[in-house]
């Protein structure tokens, strides 16, 4: 009877721990599916802020070339059609020396305005883009 005792007091020590360790299981257990989920839902929002940064690279650069494109159309028009006055004024011997400067001065201004314009969007762009995509990121997305 007393081995029986022993045996039974061994089994319920054993039970015991075993019971316990179920428990320290399942509170680790909890806690890696907390884990989980916190990390799901992490992964989420990173996945959300990366579409939004695209949306953001691809609004980027589709504004600076519509600046691009915009400036060039409209640097091309103004010049025509600032061309056609000076043109004429060019044909008569009275007006030839005054309206060459006059024609000059003006292109040269127009140039500057259109350069200075196409450059500022050019850094603008350019600072938009370090700000949306960092250097490394882009240097990764090239590869």
């Amino acid at each position: 009877m007393e081995a029986t005792s022993l045996a039974l007091t061994i089994c319920a020590a054993g039970v015991g721990c075993a019971i316990a360790c179920l428990r320290g299981l399942e509170r680790r257990i909890a806690r890696t599916a907390a884990a989980i989920r916190r990390n799901g839902v992490l992964l989420s929002d990173a996945r959300r802020l990366r579409e939004m940064q695209l949306t953001l690279i691809e609004a980027q650069a589709s504004t600076e070339a519509t600046v691009e494109g915009g400036t060039s159309t409209v640097r091309a028009l103004h010049l025509g059609i600032a061309g056609i006055p000076f043109a004429i004024l060019e044909a008569l011997p009275v007006t030839r020396g005054i309206t060459r400067l006059v024609h000059r001065t003006h292109d040269f201004v127009s140039e500057t305005v259109y350069g200075t314009i196409r450059g500022v969007n050019r850094v603008v762009g350019g600072v938009a883009r370090g700000v949306i995509e960092p250097p490394e990121e882009r240097e990764i997305r090239r590869r």
